[in-house]
């Protein structure tokens, strides 16, 4: 990172939070369609209903959780190595 611009670091960390809320937002809009309350998935009975468009947003779910973990952790490395870059840059001068 030590080649690359300052600029090009902050955009970069501005990215990775913008995925971040954006599979956060994705993943609570799935939820939402799935809820048992007023989801599109309800079962009359007050459980899931198992027909294939809900199996299908019930795997979506399940890989958007995986992916806003991912993204999770991406942010927080990019975060990291940023911090580690203005530190050495300020203990340098």
């Amino acid at each position: 990172m030590q080649y690359r611009p300052k600029s090009h670091h902050w955009i970069v960390l501005l990215l990775e939070f913008i995925n971040w809320g954006l599979f956060l937002a994705v993943w609570i809009g799935l939820a939402d369609a799935i809820s048992c309350d007023t989801g599109h998935c309800a079962d009359p009975s007050g459980g899931h209903l198992h027909i294939n468009p809900c199996n299908t947003l019930y795997g979506a779910f399940g890989l958007s959780i995986a992916v806003w973990i991912l993204f999770t952790l991406s942010l927080v490395f990019v975060s990291v190595a940023i911090n580690r870059e203005m530190r050495k840059a300020t203990t340098e001068k």
